[in-house]
């Protein structure tokens, strides 16, 4: 082969090369592209009135997986949620509902974290119905539409698979719901308005109007908590965060705003759900 030949050869291994190497770095620099919009989980008629289960997938890998959030929907208000087993007992101070305001379910529940019912936890939602928007003929009705079908809410739970696509669409992610079935149905408005986590901590924002910040460890650590401020409404979508800039929490000085970083089991962050104005 002569010395010109030699030298295309070269030319388009390069280039080819190039193009490669410049096709990697293009899709590692690109953010990842998900499919984020709601997929049902489970549709139900609660006496005339629809009970509506959907979750959307978030934070996805490269390992093909995803966390899921889950939205509930009662005759098209969307209802609070909160996991409690999630948190061990750092939030069993707010979950402390009148026995008449609550509908308790057949999954095997450990607020401690531990194990129970021969080494077996389940997990599930606490929602709740604002006196507000539903009457108590509709938790009733809901409390025993519920009731009556968990066996197929646990199937439903059990077998839906949430699917979304990263990079382009050139990545397939699969993700279970991570939850059992449904734990508690409670008759009054949400004690938490948005809570958050990440390293062991706990940002809480309460209905009330307070702000804490707790530990996230199990029941055999000791808790501990320390209110950061309050927050108020504001002529915008967003509520208004008034924190101390520092606190005490865990025998040191504890910088606040590094709370903005952390997230909710819905996949958004602290420093985007709110206004923050430190002091």
């Amino acid at each position: 082969m002569n010395i010109p030949a030699l030298r295309t050869i070269a030319r388009r291994f390069n280039s080819r090369r190039l193009f490669s190497v410049t096709s990697l770095l293009f899709l590692a620099a690109v953010p990842a592209f998900a499919s984020s919009s709601y997929q049902p989980v489970l549709s139900l008629d609660c006496a005339g009135a629809k009970f509506v289960v959907d979750a959307r997938p978030f934070a996805q890998n490269v390992a093909g997986s995803s966390n899921v959030a889950l939205r509930y929907r009662y005759r098209g208000r969307v209802l609070g949620a909160v996991n409690y087993e999630r948190y061990y007992q750092n939030l069993a101070a707010l979950y402390a509902p009148d026995a008449a305001q609550a509908r308790v379910f057949g999954l095997k529940l450990a607020l401690d974290g531990g194990a129970q019912f021969g080494g077996a936890t389940e997990s599930g939602d606490t929602l709740y119905l604002a006196p507000a928007a539903f009457t108590r003929a509709e938790f009733n009705a809901l409390g025993a539409c519920i009731a009556r079908l968990e066996n197929s809410i646990r199937a439903a739970f059990r077998s839906t698979v949430i699917r979304s696509k990263t990079l382009l669409g050139l990545m397939r992610t699969e993700s279970a719901l991570g939850l059992h079935g449904i734990a508690r149905l409670i008759y009054r408005d949400a004690p938490i308005k948005a809570v958050y986590t990440g390293g062991g901590y706990i940002f809480v924002v309460q209905s009330d109007g307070q702000v804490w910040l707790r530990s996230n460890f199990t029941a055999n650590n000791p808790a501990e908590a320390v209110q950061l401020g309050s927050w108020t409404s504001s002529g915008s979508a967003k509520a208004v965060l008034e924190l101390k800039r520092s606190v005490q929490f865990q025998g040191q000085s504890f910088d606040v705003a590094t709370l903005k970083s952390l997230t909710s089991a819905q996949g958004s962050l602290a420093k985007q759900d709110f206004v923050w104005r430190l002091r």
